[in-house]
């Protein structure tokens, strides 16, 4: 057996450090692209926000929230390291993707 630092398992990255962090912008890498092709469908003025908050919660955020329940947020999984996530909102137990 080959002992590995990093591998993938039913669609997660798995890394031997026990930090999310790289996983967590990987899933930002796979969103971004699909918001992007879906600019075309923000700009119709005749889908609904409705429709558009349906389009956005099946295919942005089901990619990005894969699997995020298996995620260990640490202290050291901050806003500068990230470049995005912060855990130091005025509001406890809350956190926000800043994309």
């Amino acid at each position: 057996m080959e002992a590995v630092n990093r591998f993938t398992h039913l669609g997660s990255d798995v890394d031997s450090s026990g930090y999310c962090t790289p996983e967590i912008l990987r899933r930002i890498g796979l969103a971004s692209p699909i918001m992007s092709q879906l600019d075309r469908v923000w700009r119709q003025s005749w889908l609904s926000y409705t429709t558009k908050f349906i389009i956005y919660n099946s295919y942005v955020l089901s990619s990005l929230l894969y699997a995020s329940e298996t995620w260990t947020l640490l202290k050291a999984d901050n806003y500068s390291e990230t470049g995005g996530l912060s855990f130091d909102e005025p509001k406890a137990n809350t956190w926000h993707l800043l994309v």
